[in-house]
């Protein structure tokens, strides 16, 4: 797939018309016509303002990675998860006399609060990953 037509589909995946996009990027509507069906070469700077509007990165445009932005912040994330629910779950085994109601945690317990904890985690990774602030938009 070109950079053009890579940048016409992630354009259509936001609804943005090609007039809309070029506007956001300050590129002439001709100009973006011409890079979307391959006629012209793009300009470094355009691919930048490109990439930073349809929020991937210039690498995915160009065809030298495949995942945007968004799917690379989700793998992250979910190996943050997965070494914090490795380091409660040793934290939890090492703890001496770690009770509840007066009664010691057995594996059985110890994992199904390990799995409450990390739907917990990835829920409020969600919620967080909805809110940001107007300073950070620009």
């Amino acid at each position: 797939m070109s950079t053009g037509q890579k940048i016409k589909q992630e354009r259509e995946k936001q609804n943005l018309s090609q007039k809309e996009l070029a506007t956001k990027t300050n590129i002439n509507v001709s100009v973006m016509n011409r890079i979307e069906n391959s006629e012209r070469a793009i300009r470094d700077d355009e691919i930048l303002k490109i990439a930073k509007i349809l929020n991937v990165t210039t690498d995915y445009l160009l065809g030298n990675e495949t995942k945007n932005k968004e799917q690379n912040s989700q793998d992250k994330d979910e190996k943050d998860i997965a070494k914090s629910m490795k380091k409660i779950k040793e934290q939890l085994k090492d703890e001496q006399g770690l009770m509840f109601d007066g009664e010691p945690l057995d594996d059985t317990t110890i994992e199904l609060l390990l799995e409450e904890l990390e739907r917990q985690e990835r829920l409020v990774k969600k919620i967080n990953k909805k809110y940001t602030p107007k300073k950070y938009l620009k």
